[in-house]
């Protein structure tokens, strides 16, 4: 409780700082002391200052904590990138460590169809080097993804095109 309030203290201190600042710019008033017209809006803005802290300080916590999760998310992804490019160890002092899950060897290729293309996913998941191997397309499957991308329906052209 007692921070709370010595940082209102605060707030309404710079607030009543750029407020004596700015109070020169304000213009005579007729029939009012311009001394006091500084000094009355020098004490409202503090006010303003002291009332206004929490939401000052909730949206200074929401754009940290969002600026340091994009941050956290970037440099971590990239790390996780820059690790699958090292260069994997091939031989190993105990013989050869057993076939990891998701690799694809080059005697069982995988074999795409058009649904798999069109969704676009498995640019992904080969991305993350889940997908090791030979990829086939076979021939029918690129005719009907072309067959797709010329059709005259705009969504399915668009993803069509996307596809292919």
């Amino acid at each position: 409780m007692r921070l709370k309030v010595i940082l209102r203290l605060i707030s309404a201190l710079i607030f009543a700082t750029f407020a004596a600042i700015f109070s020169s710019l304000i213009p005579p008033i007729p029939k009012a002391d311009p001394q006091i017209v500084r000094i009355v809006f020098t004490l409202m803005i503090a006010w303003a200052g002291f009332l206004v802290f929490p939401d000052i300080a909730r949206y200074v916590r929401v754009i940290s904590l969002t600026t340091f999760n994009f941050l956290l998310h970037r440099v971590s992804a990239e790390i996780f990138n820059q690790l699958l490019k090292l260069p994997r160890l091939t031989n190993f002092p105990f013989g050869n460590p057993s076939p990891q899950v998701g690799s694809i060897s080059l005697t069982r290729p995988l074999i795409l169809d058009t649904s798999a293309i069109i969704d676009g996913r498995i640019l992904d998941v080969s991305k993350t080097g889940f997908v090791a191997g030979l990829v086939l397309i076979p021939r029918f499957v690129l005719t009907e993804l072309q067959q797709v991308a010329d059709s005259s329906d705009d969504l399915k052209r668009a993803r069509g095109r996307r596809g292919f």
